[in-house]
């Protein structure tokens, strides 16, 4: 009985010219005339063939940026995007819920209006201020991926000019502006280009009181009691506007004084001398 080995090896070509979705396996005559190696052609984008038959595997649902609809791969719609952002399962090969979204907002694969834009930059907004945290954290990524303007070759279309409008919607949705949510919302302001804004926000904001730190000060002679400390609520840092806008200006022209903002907006510790 003569027993037939099959090898079966992958190739990732870069062109659809080079190998086709639609080109069968091509079967290659081995050294040995037992041997057999079948070589499957698959694209980036196509389907993988299973090596124990022949009919053809989709790749997982994401695969940068287009959707597989259970059919073949399309670029991503907002609605597609937005169920990829939100779809609680594992994306293998290193690709990420928001691939889909980035290449939408970016318009990366084709060109979209800037109306249906705007209207998934929208629903983006919904995420950022909702109450899951993993689905706010991806909106989070995915407007920042968008508006990014370094030029890299993993990076490409446009970038979204209107996401810092997104970021200002989400700020200014807090009635709370020293919420930690918010401080990270005006975080993002400042790193998609809005410095501007940023910087209004610390000029019509309230410079806030001189306040307690509890390790400064002078020592305490033996004999001698300590002074009383304030209320807890006097102690520093404040927790104030002025502190969290002037924390993105500290390098910037209009920014707060350094010590000044040290100050009043950190728990300063000292070391006493030993003299």
């Amino acid at each position: 009985m003569q027993i037939t080995r099959r090898y079966v090896a992958f190739l990732l070509l870069p062109s659809a010219a080079a190998c086709g979705k639609t080109t069968p396996p091509r079967v290659v005559p081995a050294p040995n005339a037992c041997d057999t190696l079948e070589v499957v052609c698959f694209q980036p984008h196509a389907s993988v063939r299973h090596i124990y038959g022949t009919e053809p595997i989709p790749l997982p649902p994401i695969r940068r940026g287009m959707i597989w609809d259970g059919a073949d791969w399309q670029p991503p719609t907002p609605e597609t995007a937005l169920l990829a952002l939100t779809t609680r399962y594992h994306h293998p090969f290193n690709y990420n819920p928001e691939d889909a979204a980035y290449a939408l907002l970016r318009q990366a694969i084709e060109p979209r209006p800037q109306e249906e834009l705007d209207a998934f930059a929208d629903q983006l907004l919904q995420l950022l201020r909702g109450g899951n945290e993993a689905y706010r954290d991806r909106a989070v990524l995915v407007l920042s991926v968008a508006a990014d303007t370094t030029p890299e070759p993993g990076n490409p279309g446009i970038p979204y000019a209107r996401a810092v409008d997104v970021f200002i919607r989400w700020y200014e949705s807090f009635d709370d502006r020293t919420d930690p949510v918010a401080v990270r919302a005006l975080t993002h302001v400042a790193r998609v280009d809005g410095m501007d804004y940023v910087r209004k926000v610390f000029a019509a904001s309230d410079q806030p009181p001189p306040c307690y730190q509890p390790h400064y000060g002078g020592r305490v002679r033996p004999g001698e009691t300590p002074p009383e400390p304030p209320p807890a609520e006097e102690w520093c840092p404040n927790v104030a506007v002025w502190c969290n806008a002037g924390a993105l200006l500290l390098e910037e022209e209009g920014g707060p004084n350094p010590w000044l903002h040290l100050q009043l907006c950190a728990r300063l510790r000292f070391e006493e001398d030993s003299a």
